[in-house]
């Protein structure tokens, strides 16, 4: 069925220079214009990675669009944390039929919070951090040291997998600026979760590509800045 398509359980991904051929490709153009796709597409696997989707974000934070070759055609997603429109093109008369689909709102620091945070500050970067993993704390510090040294603001956000009396307990630790849980479907497409710490970075307020995985000291993370930034 059209709506099971796109499950967000994804174990691995790779980025696509360009999208591959998909049944009609004209109206597949024009959708992708109309919802601002921007292009960068990465491929992303499912199902035991026998199938997969592609998907690209929008000039919009919290946004995405995903395109699926079916036998039957080609399903197009604009998705976002409460929902998504689907639209199938049928492969043999191009005719397309269209469905809404509502998600259950997250909860915690989601996307509406990360595009203000972008919107105001420009140029910056985003570190999210797991207590379960001990480095990724101390990564804290660091990346702070590392931004500021490059006079660039940091969000630093916390994985939302935990009981609350932890994080209660964390945040009486450390604060509350670094100990905000997050859950975004922004941050979730650009594969935050697969390890932590994950540094990204924003620039003139779109989120670039490329996430940095792992703990490093103030010093190499000025390095991956100057990457990420490029």
């Amino acid at each position: 069925m059209v709506h099971v398509l796109f499950i967000f359980l994804i174990s691995m991904s790779s980025f696509a220079l360009e999208l591959p051929p998909m049944a009609c490709p004209e109206k597949v153009k024009t959708i992708l214009k109309e919802w601002n796709a921007t292009g960068e597409w990465q491929e992303e696997k499912q199902g035991g990675l026998k199938g997969s989707f592609f998907a690209s974000p929008t000039a919009k934070v919290g946004e995405w669009v995903l395109v699926r070759r079916i036998p039957s055609g080609t399903v197009i997603s604009k998705a976002r944390d409460d929902g998504r429109i689907e639209v199938l093109f049928d492969e043999k008369k191009c005719e397309s039929k269209s469905k809404t689909y509502t998600h259950k709102k997250r909860g915690g620091f989601g996307d509406a919070e990360l595009e203000s945070f972008i919107q105001k500050n420009k140029t910056g970067v985003i570190y999210v951090w797991s207590p379960r993993m001990t480095l990724s704390e101390n990564g804290i510090r660091e990346i702070q040291t590392a931004a500021r040294s490059k006079k660039l603001p940091v969000l630093v956000l916390m994985d939302k997998d935990l009981p609350e009396s932890e994080r209660l307990k964390l945040q009486a630790k450390l604060g509350k600026d670094v100990t905000r849980t997050v859950d975004s479907f922004e941050l979730s497409m650009r594969h935050v979760q697969m390890h932590f710490p994950a540094l990204l970075v924003f620039k003139s307020q779109k989120i670039l590509p490329g996430v940095k995985y792992g703990y490093e000291k103030a010093d190499r993370y000025k390095l991956d800045l100057n990457k990420l930034l490029r």
